[in-house]
């Protein structure tokens, strides 16, 4: 009886494990000369769509944000389900907040999905811009500001810098922003602005009283493959502070956000012209499993960088 059951699972294995080469084998072979690949001169538009291309898998996901696409490859169909928890290895419902551990828990699971949305915030909106973007660094000065190791204060003074930015530049500035505790105790803040004209000094954001009670800095971020990770990882290092827990942990107000294609005829469109273009990087492959280990679906995840939107 064991025997029967490993040959079986081997075979169901042996299947899955074809199905997933060949769809990575289609994936490298679509565009090898484009490993040189720059953000400013993509080889493929999306509005050249190949219709004709026989599709390899019928159950996929496409998540979009502005010039930045994710394709999710299914092995069965896309859950579509509120049992959530069926699909997690742990499930917080009905869990106790006031626990330490628990609070740690869930400040873990939200910090990954900010940091999963930062992700394709930062690639959707950063490569396509017309100015360089500026990384813009803000601290508080404790003589003056004794409340800075509060996140409601520094939050309210991080929100009057920004009115007073889009005010002095004239503009509204798209930008992305992070509240960071410094070993103090203190707060300061990070923030990736993406259409702030060239500033010569950071000295500005002084003399003009645009940022009071506090140091900044200033710096160019030069649009490279591989910065966004970057920035990413620097800009979420403490996400998991439980300080955070039922706030924002972040600030945006980008013009692209992540959108799901759920019409089909879009999707399939998409679907098609990526599937000739080389990914960012290589395919991710993983599973999803249940709380026995059984495993409900097998994914794989392309990233894609486009030039239309």
């Amino acid at each position: 009886m064991a025997t029967v059951f490993v040959r079986i699972v081997t075979v169901v294995f042996s299947i899955t494990h074809t199905q997933i080469s060949k769809i990575m084998t289609q994936t490298r072979q679509g565009g090898r000369k484009a490993q040189g690949f720059s953000p400013r001169r993509p080889t493929v538009n999306l509005d050249s769509v190949y219709t004709t291309l026989v599709m390899i898998k019928t159950h996929y996901k496409i998540i979009k944000t502005g010039h930045y696409i994710e394709v999710y490859d299914y092995q069965n169909p896309v859950p579509v389900t509120s049992n959530k928890h069926i699909l997690s290895n742990s499930n917080l419902e009905g869990l106790d907040y006031s626990s330490e551990e628990n609070r740690k828990l869930n400040a873990k699971k939200s910090s990954l999905r900010a940091i999963s949305k930062m992700k394709r915030l930062i690639l959707g909106n950063m490569y396509f811009q017309k100015e360089i973007p500026k990384f813009i660094s803000l601290t508080f000065d404790p003589k003056i500001h004794p409340k800075a190791d509060s996140i409601d204060y520094t939050n309210y003074f991080f929100h009057l810098f920004r009115q007073r930015l889009n005010y002095h530049f004239n503009r509204h500035v798209e930008y992305i922003a992070v509240p960071e505790r410094q070993k103090n105790g203190n707060w300061h803040y990070h923030m990736l602005a993406f259409n702030l004209p060239y500033i010569s000094d950071p000295q500005i954001l002084l003399e003009n009283k645009i940022w009071q009670g506090g140091g900044t800095n200033v710096k160019a971020v030069y649009k490279t493959l591989g910065t966004h990770s970057y920035i990413t990882k620097y800009m979420t290092k403490t996400f998991e502070d439980v300080t955070l827990f039922h706030r924002k942990r972040y600030f945006q107000t980008l013009k692209h956000q992540p959108v799901k294609l759920d019409q089909p005829e879009e999707a399939s469109a998409i679907y098609s012209s990526l599937i000739v273009m080389k990914p960012l990087k290589s395919p991710q492959v993983f599973k999803i499993s249940n709380n026995n280990g059984d495993v409900l679906n097998m994914i794989i995840k392309r990233e894609y960088l486009v030039a239309s939107v």
